[in-house]
């Protein structure tokens, strides 16, 4: 089976994680509100069953967003030279992506069942999600750090990189489908992976995905 879509979301005050710039404590974290943005999507889902107990399965999204109108204080607060503005002044970020929002993101799934002579049911399969780079700012892309003593040895400390996890799973679903017993693997490869970056005046943290992790499932179904 295949299914898709085409989409168009238009925007108004969308929140987004924001910055601001005081006298007191310097630059600090806020929800701020974007005027105008827009998203044109594409996507799409398929499945597959090419031989009796093999199912195949995928799906894509491809996201094209824009910042219509939003003019604010950077993460680099306001920075003499370099672009970025002087003392005072805002950033006008229009024409820059969304946050967290990557271009493309891809799944896919492998999963093969059989039948036993006793009732139960051998299972194996396999996943693996990619998603491209995002911004975990309005500008993480296109704004560069200033030169040193700033605070990251990266270019472009708000970009986040893109990546590819894969899961595994294999298993026995005992006869009547009441108990079901699973070894898994999550994150397989131990693909180093960034969930979110953030700055917290002249501190930038970020907060990675897990490691490789395996263990052992057991699962019942209560009549």
């Amino acid at each position: 089976s295949w299914t898709g879509a085409v989409f168009y979301q238009d925007y108004k005050d969308k929140q987004i994680q924001g910055t601001v710039d005081t006298a007191l404590f310097g630059l600090l974290q806020r929800l701020d509100n974007v005027p105008k943005s827009h998203i044109f999507g594409v996507e799409t889902d398929i499945v597959l069953r090419p031989v009796s107990g093999l199912t195949l399965s995928g799906s894509a999204s491809y996201l094209k967003t824009k910042v219509d109108e939003y003019t604010a204080t950077t993460v680099f607060g306001n920075i003499l030279g370099n672009g970025y503005g002087s003392a005072g002044t805002k950033y006008n970020f229009a024409g820059n992506r969304l946050p967290f929002a990557p271009t493309w993101s891809l799944t896919g799934d492998i999963d093969y069942r059989v039948p036993l002579g006793n009732g139960g049911t051998f299972f194996i399969g396999a996943s693996a999600n990619y998603r491209a780079d995002v911004d975990a700012y309005i500008g993480g892309s296109t704004l560069k750090i200033p030169p040193a003593p700033y605070r990251s040895i990266k270019t472009f400390p708000f970009r986040i990189d893109g990546y590819t996890i894969v899961d595994a799973r294999i298993g026995y679903d005992f006869p009547g489908d009441r108990i079901s017993i699973s070894a898994w693997g999550k994150n397989v490869f131990n693909t180093f992976n960034v969930q979110n970056i953030i700055s917290y005046n002249d501190i930038i943290t970020q907060a990675t995905g897990m490691p490789a992790t395996y263990g052992v499932s057991l699962r019942v179904k209560w009549k």
